[in-house]
C-alpha cells in the first residue's frame, strides 16, 4: 500500500508539472496572438488577449497553482513567469493607451 501512495504522490506531481507547463505554453501562445493583433492595429482585441494571457499566468505568480509544480520550478523559471505576467499586463495597458482608453491603463 505504501508503494501505491508513493505512486499516487509521484503521479499527482507529474500531472501538476504538466499543467504548470501547459499554462506557461498557453500564455506564450496568447501573448504571440496579442502581439500580432497589436501590430495590425487591433488594440481592443489585443488588449483582451493580453489580459487572458496574464490571467492564465496569475495562479502561477501568486502561488495559487498546485504546490508540487510551483515548488519544482527553479528560481529562474519563477522569475520568467513573473516577467511574462508583467509583460502581458504592460502590453494590455499599452493597447488601452493607444486606443485612448486611459481609464483602463
Amino acid at each position: 500500500e505504501a508503494d501505491d501512495e508513493d505512486n499516487d504522490d509521484e503521479s499527482s506531481s507529474i500531472d501538476a508539472t504538466l499543467a504548470f507547463e501547459e499554462m506557461r505554453e498557453k500564455a506564450a501562445v496568447l501573448r504571440s496572438q496579442g502581439k500580432e493583433l497589436h501590430d495590425d492595429g487591433d488594440y481592443v482585441h489585443a488588449s483582451k488577449i493580453f489580459r487572458y494571457a496574464s490571467e492564465t499566468l496569475e495562479p502561477l505568480v501568486h502561488g495559487e497553482h498546485d504546490m508540487h509544480a510551483t515548488a519544482s520550478a527553479t528560481q529562474e523559471e519563477q522569475s520568467e513567469i513573473v516577467q511574462e505576467y508583467t509583460t502581458c499586463l504592460l502590453h494590455e495597458a499599452l493597447c488601452h493607451l493607444k486606443n485612448e482608453q486611459y481609464e483602463k491603463c
